[in-house]
């Protein structure tokens, strides 16, 4: 007898697998996984249902720094262009006016929103990595479900004797 009601985590560096499930009708699977690398929901889904007939399980994957993928801002080199661009013509145009105006500094151009992008994230682990570390996930799942339950069964046998 297993218990539908579980927990279980697993550290890595630089990410963290949680898998919890409690009682439920039918199998309704939730899943918090980063987009890349590609494959690894519908991996996922597949190995959960492989092992779980019910319960509402929810399965997530945090990567990078307090759960979230590191990315590093790099600068838009055509942004960087329309921006300094724009300066020059208003630049020529302050001058026909004989306006003389203070040309914009870098950290003037540097603080203009859309000059920076995020950057890639770095780069998460391979696909094949992943659902095997998911893989012993869900055996370490399944077994507390099967000692919650060994558990419930001595319980439920006792009240019954």
């Amino acid at each position: 007898m297993k218990s539908m009601t579980g927990y279980a985590a697993l550290d890595r560096p630089g990410r963290r697998w949680e898998l919890r499930g409690v009682n439920g009708r039918g199998l309704d699977m939730r899943l918090r996984l980063p987009d890349r690398p590609q494959g690894l929901e519908p991996a996922a889904r597949k190995a959960l249902g492989a092992t779980l007939a019910r319960g509402n399980v929810t399965l997530s994957l945090r990567l990078g720094a307090e759960g979230r993928e590191a990315t590093i801002p790099r600068l838009s080199h055509a942004a960087l262009d329309a921006a300094l661009d724009a300066a020059a013509e208003v630049a020529a145009a302050a001058a026909e006016r004989g306006l003389d105006m203070r040309a914009p500094g870098a950290a003037d151009i540097l603080a203009l929103r859309g000059i920076w992008e995020a950057g890639e994230a770095d780069e998460p682990p391979a696909l094949d990595t992943l659902t095997a570390e998911l893989t012993g996930l869900i055996a370490e799942f399944d077994a507390a479900r099967a000692a919650e339950g060994e558990a419930l069964a001595t319980l439920l046998t006792g009240h019954v004797d």
